[in-house]
Parts: C-alpha cells; structure tokens; sequence
C-alpha cells in the first residue's frame, strides 16, 4: 500500500494482484477537515467499525429563548455527535445567560438558547455514520 500524507489529509493506492498489478485510489479520509459549510468529510475516525463522517451546517437565526428546529437534509445510519457554535463567541452546548443547547439526530437539529439570542446566528457541525 503506498500512503501519503500532507498536513491533514490522508491519500494513497493500494497494489491489488487479482487486477494484473494495477494500483487502485483509497478513498480519501480527512484527519482535520477544512469543514467548508455544506461539505461532507469521510474523517478517519471510526465507530463501531464504520467510517464517521461530519459536516457543517448553517443552522440560521436564533430565536428569543425558544427552541427552534431545522432539518439537517443529511442522509445517515447513526447520528454519533453534534456541536455548534453561534456568531459573537458562543459555542454549543453551552450554559449561562447566553447560551445555547444543541440536539441533534437522524433527522433535524434543535437550538435551544437560554436567552436571547435573535440577533445571532448558529453553525452546526454533525459526526454521523452512513451505509
């Protein structure tokens, strides 16, 4: 197998005898994704023998101390982590006058501010498996 590896990418082909010497791609996996807001990244990480994939999503505005939901559009298996963060400063989860919760599962994310926050925006970033 011939890997190479440059900054926080992982490349490489593997050399395959059943193809007369032919080397193949390996698909790419990501060790520290750019996280480009949309795109999807195949990480290196893996849960329960699956490969974990993330994304970032923009969530939109907050509201005034209620929880706001918003599908993701992301197709998946297993919803593992979400976290997010919030224009001015705030990350997600969070606790105290300001901030903010975030659920997340197969379907939608939910962010649940404790004030208010609708002068603000969110970003969510998803961790997720898929067949």
């Amino acid at each position: 197998m011939l890997v190479t590896s440059y900054g926080d990418v992982l490349f490489g082909a593997s050399y395959d005898d059943s193809l007369q010497g032919q080397w193949l791609p390996i698909e790419w996996s990501w060790s520290n994704p750019p996280m480009e807001i949309g795109v999807e990244y195949k990480t290196m990480e893996r849960h329960m023998n699956c490969a974990v994939y993330t994304k970032l999503v923009f969530f939109g505005p907050l509201t005034n101390g209620t929880a706001k939901s918003r599908s993701h559009g992301i197709t998946m298996t297993q919803m593992i982590r979400c976290s997010g963060y919030v224009t001015e400063g705030y990350t997600m989860p969070a606790t105290g006058s300001s901030g903010a919760t975030v659920y997340c599962d197969q379907e939608s994310m939910v962010v649940e501010p404790v004030g208010d926050l609708s002068d603000r925006t969110a970003y969510v970033q998803l961790w997720y498996t898929k067949e």
